[in-house]
């Protein structure tokens, strides 16, 4: 099996247990999932994503990664560089941490790592768009930044795990 990741095709054995995981539950729900920021008392702060895996163009290493537009969320994430995306599927789900790395356009020196980047962040996560270079100007007027979380740690629950409703029985998956 190959899984399309941004530009490039990359096979299972190049993916670790955890981004192969997160990959096929993010699949499954067209790519979305719950971002978990730190507000500035600690207090989480928490939203919906679009997210997929992509190719670290400066490290070569694969990164979980979305693009946030100006906001909370994305001065959270340069206050304290660090999150969490969970995605879910039915009863199963997983969790990853890491640190993040947000790409600005007006700190690139070339906009054309931007715009490779947000590009394939959005097919990553399943995007299609007619017209790229109408969706390039989108992300820069609006302020978009590419972000990629670095892969440090993952939670989930094990696949086909038993789960009970509150009254005890078993549920239907």
């Amino acid at each position: 099996m190959t899984v399309r990741m941004s530009t490039i095709d990359v096979t299972p054995h190049q993916l670790t247990p955890g981004l192969e995981r997160f990959e096929e539950l993010a699949r499954l729900e067209h790519h979305l999932a719950v971002m978990i920021t730190r507000n500035k008392d600690g207090s989480p702060q928490v939203s919906v994503v679009n997210c997929g895996i992509v190719t670290d163009s400066v490290s070569g290493e694969l990164r979980v990664a979305m693009v946030a537009r100006r906001g909370r969320k994305l001065d959270n994430l340069r206050q304290r560089p660090i999150a969490t995306l969970v995605v879910r599927a039915g009863w199963e789900w997983i969790s990853v941490t890491g640190a993040v790395t947000i790409v600005d356009p007006a700190e690139e020196e070339s906009g054309s790592r931007y715009r490779d980047l947000a590009r394939a962040i959005f097919h990553a996560a399943g995007g299609v768009h007619r017209d790229l270079e109408v969706y390039d100007a989108v992300m820069i007027e609006e302020g978009r930044c590419p972000v990629l979380l670095r892969p440090e740690r993952f939670s989930t629950n094990p696949p086909g795990a038993e789960h009970q409703d509150s009254d005890g029985k078993e549920s239907e998956q």
